[in-house]
C-alpha cells in the first residue's frame, strides 16, 4: 500500500492535523513521539508515495517515521538529522518537489535539464514577486525578453526567437497561469507575480503537450492555492526611488478564508504597482515621461467533495504607461524628443474554470478558460503626416479554450496522457491617426482561428531507461475580414486552414539516483495566417498590402542531463545542448510605412547551450548560476549568412549568493546578491541587423530582516548604474532614422515591509 503512488494536496498546518489528514487519506498509522501542539508540517502537493509523503511532511520538524509494520509509522527524534534550511538561504529543492508543467506531476529528480523552476524564498525572489514574467530574464539566462515596457514585451527561450516586434504571429512561448493559457498572438501581458507559488520553464519545442505557439517551450506561472483549513493573508509595501528619475511605491494584498474546513475555500489578492519615469523629453520640455502604472486582482474559489477538486479562478489587470519606453543616442542620457506623448494600454482578463479528480486510479482533469486581452499603443507619426500626429495602433483579442485530459502516473516516472483540446480566437486590429496625411493608413481587420487538437504520450520504465513518446495532430482554420475592398484573389487569402502534426519522443537513462541523462526530438509549429496593411498611394501600385504567411515548425534534438545529490550540502547541475532546425520562419518585419507585415524567412540552424547549478555550501549559504550560448546560421541575406538570432545575445549569464544568520531574540537577516550579463545582439533581420544593443552588466543586492510574521527589506538595483541599451527600438515611424536606444533602468533602490498573518 504504501509503496503506491498516490496525489496530496496537503498546506502546512499545525503537525498533529496534518498527521489525521494524512491517515485519512492513506489509511496509514503513526505514533510514538509525544508531538509540540506548537510544529508545523511541511506542505505536501504533487504525486508521491506514502513514505515520500509522511517524510516530506516531517521535514524542519525534528521527527522522522520508522516503519513497523504494514501501513504503520513510528515518531522517533531525528537525533542525527540536520535542521531544514532556512528559508532565506535560498534551499535546493528536495526530491519530492513536483513538476506540473508536464501535466503529469512528476518528481523534480525524475527530470532532466528541461525544467527550471523558480521560487520567490530568498530576498531578491521576493522582490522579484513585484514584477513579470519578462523581469525573469534577469535571473535565468535561458529567458530573453525586449523591452518596450510593462505589458508589451515578447519572451523567448533557448534562443527560438522570431524578430523583436509584435504583429499577427504567435507566440513561440506559451504562458500558462495554472492550467489556463494567457498569451496567444500578443505579447506577454505583464501579470505581476503576487501570490506566486512558483514558476516552471518547460524547454521545448512542447507541441506535443501544449499545440502551437510553443515553439520555445511554455512559461507556468503556478499561484498559490485557497487553503481549505486556516484563514490567513499579508500585506505587502514597497516604496523605490530612482536616481534620475522620480519616485515609485507597490502594494498588495492577500486574504484567505475557509468556508467549509476540508471542503470550501476562497482566496482573494489584489495590488498596484507605480513604476517611476526616469526618460525626459526635451521636445516637450518633460521629465520622467515613461511613469507606468499597474493595478491588479485575483480572486479564487476551490470547493472538495468526494474526492473531487473545482477550482475557479479569476483575474484581471490593467497596465497604464504614459509614454515610450526609449531614449535617443547622441543627446543628454535617458533624453529623445517627440512632438507629442506615445501612451500605451494593456487590458488583461481571464476566467478558468477547473475539474480534477480520480476514476479508478486514473485522473481526470477538465479545464476551460475564457480570456480578452484589449492592446493600445501610440506612437508619433509627425515625420509622416508632416505635422504633429497619434497613431493608434489598438487590438482586441478575445478566446475560449478548452481541455480534458486523463492520466496515469507511477512513481518510477511511468505513465500516460490522452486528451483532447479545442480554441476560438477572435482579434480585431484598429489603426487609426489623427492627421490628414497619415490617415491614409486607418483601418480595421478582424480574425478568427479555430484548433481542434487531439494528443496523447505514454512513457514506460525498463531497468534504468524511461522511453517516451507521443504525438499532438492539430487542425486549424483561419478566417479574415477588413474594412479594405479586395479583390476576390486577395479576398482569397483571408480563409486559411492547416494540418500540424506535433511528436516528440525522449530516452532517459538513470544513472544513479543523482543522475540522469536523456536524448530527445520534438517538435513545434505556429498556425499560418494573412496580415492587411494600408499603404500610401503614389509609391506603390497599390493602396493595400495583402501578406498571407504560411505555417511554421521547429525540429529539435536535444541532449540533457542533471545531478543532483541531497544531503546536508546537496548540489544541483544541468546541461542541455539543443540543435534546431527551423524552417518556414515567421517573421513580423517592419515594413518602409513603419508597420509590421508577417512574412515567412529563410530556414535557420540554430545552436543553444545551458549550463546551470546550485550548491548549499552551508545551511545558511547557497550559490547559483548559469550560462546560456546561443549561435544561429540564418540565410537572410543575399550576402552571405549571418550567426545571430533577433533579440537573443550569444552569451547571457548570471551568478547569484544567499545567506541567513539568525540574530537573537526571534530574528533572522538574508543577504542575497545577484550579477546577470546580457551579451551582445541584434534588433532583427534584413536591414534591422546593423542595429546592435545588449552588452548590458545589471548587479542588485538585497537584504531582509524578518522576525516572525513581519520582515522589512532594502533592494538596491543596477548598482553599476549601468545604461547599456536592452533594445533597440521605440517608435516604428523614426528608429530607422535615429539611434533608439531602451537602457536598463538607473539605478534604484526599493524599501518594503511585509506582515503575513
Amino acid at each position: 500500500m504504501s509503496a503506491v503512488p498516490r496525489t496530496y494536496d496537503v498546506p502546512s498546518l499545525p503537525l498533529i492535523e496534518a498527521l489525521r489528514r494524512l491517515s485519512e487519506h492513506t489509511g496509514i498509522t503513526v505514533g510514538g513521539s509525544r508531538i509540540d501542539p506548537a510544529l508545523r508540517s511541511r506542505a505536501v502537493r504533487g504525486r508521491m508515495s506514502v513514505e515520500a509523503a509522511l517524510r516530506h511532511l516531517l521535514i524542519g520538524t525534528g521527527l522522522r517515521a520508522v516503519k513497523v509494520g504494514a501501513g504503520n509509522y513510528r515518531l522517533d527524534p531525528a537525533a542525527t538529522a540536520r535542521p531544514a534550511p532556512p528559508a532565506l538561504a535560498a534551499p535546493l529543492p528536495e526530491q519530492e518537489i513536483i513538476v506540473t508543467a508536464t501535466k503529469r506531476a512528476r518528481r523534480l529528480s525524475l527530470m532532466d535539464g528541461n525544467v527550471e523552476r523558480v521560487d520567490f524564498a530568498t530576498p531578491l525572489g521576493i522582490q522579484a514577486s513585484h514584477g513579470s514574467a519578462s523581469d525573469l530574464a534577469g535571473r535565468l539566462p535561458s529567458l530573453s525578453s525586449t523591452a518596450l515596457g510593462p505589458g508589451q514585451n515578447k519572451l523567448f527561450l533557448r534562443g527560438i526567437a522570431d524578430t523583436s516586434f509584435t504583429g499577427r504571429t504567435q507566440a513561440t512561448l506559451g504562458e500558462y497561469l495554472g492550467e489556463a493559457r494567457i498569451n496567444f498572438n500578443g505579447p506577454d501581458p505583464g501579470l505581476l507575480l503576487y501570490d506566486v507559488r512558483s514558476v516552471e520553464l518547460l524547454k521545448g519545442p512542447q507541441g506535443t503537450l501544449y499545440g502551437g505557439g510553443t515553439l520555445s517551450g511554455v512559461l507556468r506561472i503556478e499561484p498559490e492555492r485557497p487553503d481549505l483549513v486556516r484563514w490567513s493573508g499579508f500585506v505587502d509595501a514597497a516604496l523605490t526611488g530612482t536616481q534620475h528619475g522620480g519616485m515609485g511605491s507597490a502594494l498588495a494584498g492577500v486574504i484567505n478564508v475557509p468556508l467549509a474546513v476540508d471542503h470550501a475555500g476562497l482566496r482573494l489578492l489584489g495590488y498596484r504597482r507605480d513604476d517611476a519615469g526616469y526618460i525626459d523629453d526635451a521636445g516637450r520640455g518633460m521629465r520622467d515621461v515613461n511613469h507606468s502604472r499597474t493595478v491588479g486582482a485575483r480572486a479564487q474559489a476551490r470547493v472538495k467533495a468526494g474526492g473531487w477538486t473545482v477550482d475557479l479562478l479569476g483575474a484581471h489587470q490593467t497596465i497604464k504607461t504614459d509614454d515610450g519606453n526609449y531614449a535617443v543616442a547622441g543627446v543628454p542620457p535617458l533624453t529623445r524628443s517627440t512632438a507629442l506623448a506615445q501612451p500605451a494600454d494593456n487590458r488583461f482578463d481571464l476566467v478558468n474554470l477547473q475539474v480534477h479528480g480520480g476514476l479508478a486510479g486514473i485522473d481526470l482533469l477538465s479545464t476551460t478558460s475564457a480570456l480578452r486581452n484589449d492592446l493600445s499603443a501610440t506612437y508619433d507619426a509627425s515625420v509622416v503626416a508632416g505635422e504633429a500626429a497619434a497613431f493608434v495602433n489598438a487590438r482586441d483579442i478575445k478566446a475560449l479554450s478548452h481541455e480534458t485530459r486523463l492520466t496515469h502516473s507511477s512513481a518510477d516516472g511511468s505513465g500516460w496522457i490522452v486528451g483532447f483540446a479545442g480554441l476560438i480566437q477572435d482579434e480585431t486590429t484598429r489603426q487609426r491617426a489623427d492627421a490628414p496625411l497619415a490617415a491614409i493608413y486607418n483601418l480595421t481587420f478582424d480574425s478568427r482561428r479555430v484548433d481542434v487538437e487531439l494528443f496523447a504520450q505514454a512513457s514506460h520504465r525498463f531497468g534504468r531507461f524511461l522511453l517516451t513518446g507521443g504525438a499532438r495532430l492539430t487542425r486549424s482554420w483561419v478566417d479574415g475580414d477588413t474594412d479594405i475592398t479586395l479583390l476576390p484573389s486577395e479576398q482569397a487569402f483571408l480563409h486559411r486552414h492547416d494540418i500540424h502534426p506535433s511528436p516528440m519522443v525522449q530516452l532517459s537513462w538513470f544513472g544513479s539516483d543523482a543522475l540522469t541523462v536523456s536524448a530527445s526530438y520534438r517538435q513545434g509549429f505556429r498556425a499560418n495566417g494573412v496580415t492587411v496593411f494600408r499603404l500610401p498611394t503614389g509609391i506603390y501600385p497599390t493602396d493595400r498590402l495583402v501578406s498571407p504567411y504560411r505555417s511554421d515548425a521547429v525540429r529539435v534534438l536535444v541532449v540533457d542531463g542533471s545531478y543532483r545529490t541531497k544531503g546536508a550540502h546537496p548540489l544541483a547541475l544541468t546541461a542541455a545542448l539543443s540543435l534546431v532546425d527551423w524552417s518556414g520562419i515567421q517573421a513580423d518585419y517592419i515594413f518602409q510605412t513603419g508597420f509590421p507585415v508577417t512574412v515567412n524567412l529563410p530556414s535557420s540552424n540554430l545552436t543553444n547551450l545551458d549550463l546551470s547549478g546550485s550548491w548549499q555550501l552551508r545551511s545558511n549559504l547557497s550559490i547559483s548560476g548559469g550560462i546560456s550560448l546561443t549561435t544561429a546560421i540564418s540565410a537572410v541575406h543575399g550576402d552571405g549568412a549571418i550567426e545571430e538570432v533577433a533579440s537573443v545575445p550569444h552569451v547571457a549569464w548570471n551568478v547569484e549568493a544567499a545567506w541567513s544568520h539568525a540574530l537573537g531574540d526571534g530574528y533572522r537577516l538574508g543577504i542575497e546578491g545577484r550579477v546577470t550579463y546580457r551579451g551582445k545582439s541584434r534588433l532583427g533581420w534584413g536591414d534591422l541587423h546593423d542595429i546592435e544593443q545588449g552588452q548590458v552588466v545589471d548587479a542588485s543586492l538585497a537584504a531582509r530582516l524578518a522576525r516572525g510574521r513581519y520582515s522589512a527589506s532594502l533592494t538596491i538595483q543596477n548598482l553599476a548604474n549601468d545604461r547599456s541599451s536592452l533594445f533597440g527600438y521605440g517608435n516604428p515611424f523614426t528608429f530607422q532614422n535615429e539611434r533608439q536606444i531602451t537602457p536598463l533602468r538607473p539605478r534604484s533602490a526599493t524599501l518594503g515591509l511585509r506582515a503575513d498573518f
